[in-house]
């Protein structure tokens, strides 16, 4: 069972990353709104999360301990590679592959919720969740 201090700092991050996919898939997307929210998703990774004390799993669960932390890598490398995405984005001249960013952002940002949904669902779900 997760601590409610995780539950509810990974909710915020999904929460977060679920607006940044919603303001990804509008017609003109606003860029620079995108490149700030991007940025509140990543303070609250490193602030509210990559913070949490791992003591608190490990006295109950330290299977869960263990995949926290490998998930949580996989967020900061998930986070990292989002903004070179962005970073191409703003540099694509030929709309197919202006397309080609806009889609790979967007699995990108399917991936991070997918994370979140693994985190978060696996007090009720058990190891069903990615791996």
């Amino acid at each position: 069972m997760l601590p409610v201090l995780y539950r509810q700092s990974y909710e915020a991050l999904q929460q977060t990353l679920q607006q940044l996919q919603a303001s990804i898939t509008v017609e003109n997307p606003d860029l620079k709104g995108f490149r700030a929210m991007l940025q509140t998703a990543k303070t609250q990774f490193q602030q509210q999360i990559l913070t949490l004390d791992p003591e608190q799993l490990e006295e109950e669960d330290s299977a869960i301990a263990l995949r926290l932390q490998s998930i949580q890598t996989e967020i900061s490398k998930q986070l990292r590679l989002l903004d070179m995405d962005l970073l191409f984005l703003q540099t694509a001249r030929q709309p197919a592959t202006v397309q080609q960013r806009y889609v790979q952002i967007g699995d990108r940002l399917t991936t991070l919720i997918r994370y979140c949904e693994v985190v978060l669902g696996d007090e009720e779900e058990g190891d069903e969740g990615m791996g």
